[in-house]
């Protein structure tokens, strides 16, 4: 039996193991999703302007009515209102509840998720997103995967 594991072992080593483990990282701001979503739907804001920047997105003001949206506007860098994104882009961008479920998502994969909540209203105000993290091989060898990290802030500006 000792005989199959040393060859068990020979073979994980030679083959580079292939099991991999995230070791965790700090998930600060998650605990608090399920009390500040509560918070938010007790506004039962179905109708608002909210601004939402990202690195991978332009900075955009999103009109959103009965939970759906309907116009989204580039913000320039001057805060003046720009052009409409086409509307088969609307599916790229978050309103609130959307924001929220994507949270959830991305907390099950995501090496280190921060978020602040608006104290107020609940909404997530700042999300911190880091997919790099220790990839660790069972031998515990450790290295950095390879920097993969965004963020967006909202902001409601009005309801409509």
């Amino acid at each position: 039996m000792k005989r199959y594991l040393v060859i068990i072992a020979l073979a994980a080593i030679v083959s580079g193991c292939g099991v991999s483990c995230y070791v965790d990282r700090d998930r600060s701001g998650v605990d608090a999703l399920e009390k500040n979503r509560q918070l938010w739907r007790k506004q039962n804001m179905e109708n608002y302007v909210m601004l939402f920047d990202g690195i991978f997105y332009s900075r955009v003001r999103i009109s959103v009515a009965n939970g759906e949206i309907v116009l989204i506007q580039k913000v320039l860098g001057d805060g003046s209102i720009g052009d409409e994104v086409a509307e088969e882009r609307y599916a790229d961008y978050f309103i609130v509840d959307s924001l929220f479920t994507e949270i959830v998502r991305l907390d099950k994969e995501v090496d280190r998720l921060d978020v602040e909540f608006d104290p107020v209203l609940g909404y997530p105000s700042y999300v911190y997103v880091d997919r790099e993290g220790l990839r660790c091989n069972c031998l515990g060898m450790c290295t950095d995967a390879i920097d993969d990290e965004h963020s967006y802030t909202v902001q409601l500006e009005t309801s409509l």
